[in-house]
């Protein structure tokens, strides 16, 4: 059927690279289906990889509302949120994804980065110390520790994060 042949070339061109070919092919196929989940989901992926972060946000919403406990796309969501610089929500779909897979360390970054940017700066400390803690930092999360520490005025663990972070 046509659908699952513009699905499949959608497919081809997305594991190729090119978004753009993938959405126009991923926007066919919806064409024949609407409420496909495989396909809302990539589609937003598409949107997401163009820069197309509010149309991306409007598919994972989508997403979202026919598989509510989907991490992947709890964690989509919250990527999206952050791109667009809404913080607040970004931070719930994050949380969200925490207290589902709280062995998940990837979700610990962009905790911490969006409670650094909110200025909840004891929330972002904890969770940058729970990824450096799980052997998962690299050198901008002790960079970000280290602006956390700055601006909570704890200058000394600010400057000693900061050296560590360029060993």
């Amino acid at each position: 059927n046509e659908q699952v042949a513009f699905e499949k070339i959608a497919y081809s061109y997305q594991k190729l690279g090119n978004y753009s070919q993938a959405l126009s092919f991923y926007l066919k196929s919806e064409l024949f289906e609407t409420n496909l989940v495989w396909t809302i989901k990539k589609i937003a992926l598409c949107y997401r990889e163009l820069d197309q972060n509010e149309k991306a946000l409007e598919y994972y919403l989508k997403a979202e509302e026919n598989e509510p406990e989907n991490l992947y796309v709890q964690a989509n969501l919250g990527h999206t949120y952050l791109r667009l610089k809404d913080f607040e929500n970004a931070l719930k779909h994050y949380y969200k994804v925490e207290y589902f897979s709280p062995s998940n360390t990837m979700i610990l970054r962009p905790i911490a980065w969006c409670s650094y940017v909110l200025g909840k700066f004891d929330t972002s400390e904890k969770y940058y110390n729970s990824l450096i803690n799980s052997g998962e930092a690299g050198y901008y999360d002790y960079l970000n520790l280290g602006h956390v520490y700055w601006c909570s005025n704890k200058i000394k663990q600010a400057t000693e994060t900061y050296k560590h972070s360029i060993k």
